[in-house]
């Protein structure tokens, strides 16, 4: 069964770049990469067409979620255009999955986003008699079991995190503290803090006063005179750290460093990352999981490090039946 990877319109150039590159290597030959040509209609609607014939094949389609109405609809169109183009197996392979963030009722009358994206993702392959999904550093681990009868892969850029960890302190880990901005970032910092066995941890105490806005009124843990290492998922507003850098100088920190999996850069975020920077954040390590620009991004502040690599080593070990696990990151063996 022949393998094609189907690039969506919203992949970084790096991104396909590291996925194809490394396809490439481990199969010794050109990754059969695909594009796709997306018709734009004067209403606003648009059609996406697979580049190249997908019957019989392995169709891996590679599509970050980041601005859903758009860049979700277009997956939708993937991995149905694939599903009904005869594919033997189509896999949904995300970066970035924007909407996978709310995975409870929390409130009256609200929807579960994350279960019903699962749903239209799975829905929209229907037609294939085999079908998966791959994602890169979901916000909640239990994902997988919102795809029905799906398979899902989970994907963590831990090695890489821990690379750049172990390189801000030159391998001196007893420098450094893993930081968690609030509570919610607490069990990623902890397993942070297992990998690099050290037993320091630090972790923002965030409140929410009644018609406010959120704040961090403390830190907890041992930062004064040391590296505080925040490890986050997503930044999104970066408001939240901004405050959790300002309250670490406050306490002690000599100096702050982000590891973020997806730059999701909300309206006023990068403004917010440079208040931190003037208050000791000295770098960002992020990945391409989202296409940003270098003015979106500024290398005096990010550094940018490719998943594209992980993805296009996930790919192949799927199509050739090897294991995932062995790559996928550290923190699938701590669940």
């Amino acid at each position: 069964m022949l393998l094609k990877v189907v690039f969506g319109p919203a992949c970084a150039p790096s991104l396909r770049t590291g996925i194809v590159q490394r396809i490439s290597t481990l199969m010794s030959q050109e990754c059969p990469a695909v594009d796709v040509h997306v018709d734009d209609f004067e209403d606003g609607e648009f059609l996406a067409q697979i580049g190249s014939n997908v019957r019989g094949t392995d169709v891996y389609v590679v599509q970050p979620t980041n601005q859903p109405d758009r860049n979700f609809s277009c997956l939708l169109q993937m991995l149905q255009a694939a599903a009904l183009g005869a594919a033997a197996k189509v896999t949904a392979v995300l970066p970035y999955c924007g909407g996978l963030r709310g995975d409870t009722k929390d409130k009256p009358r609200v929807a579960i986003p994350a279960k019903l994206m699962a749903d239209m993702i799975s829905q929209a392959m229907i037609a294939a008699p085999h079908r998966q999904v791959a994602i890169v550093h979901p916000h909640f681990p239990q994902i997988n079991g919102f795809f029905h009868g799906v398979p899902v892969d989970r994907l963590y850029p831990t090695r890489e995190m821990l690379g750049v960890t172990h390189s801000i302190v030159d391998g001196d880990i007893s420098r450094l503290t893993p930081t968690a901005a609030d509570a919610g970032g607490a069990k990623l910092a902890s397993l942070y803090a297992m990998f690099l066995d050290t037993d320091a941890l630090a972790v923002g105490d965030k409140r929410r006063p009644k018609n406010d806005r959120p704040y961090i009124r403390d830190i907890v843990g041992d930062i004064d005179g040391r590296i505080a290492m925040f490890f986050e998922d997503i930044v999104d507003t970066a408001r939240t750290m901004m405050q959790a850098v300002m309250k670490a100088k406050e306490k002690g920190a000599i100096a702050s460093y982000l590891a973020v999996t997806h730059p999701v850069l909300a309206r006023g975020a990068l403004e917010n990352l440079r208040i931190a920077q003037e208050h000791g954040l000295k770098r960002v390590f992020t990945t391409d999981s989202i296409c940003r620009t270098p003015e979106e991004m500024p290398d005096d502040l990010f550094t940018v490090i490719s998943v594209g690599p992980l993805i296009g080593e996930a790919i192949w070990r799927n199509y050739t039946g090897g294991s995932i696990s062995d790559i996928a990151g550290a923190f699938l063996e701590s669940h």
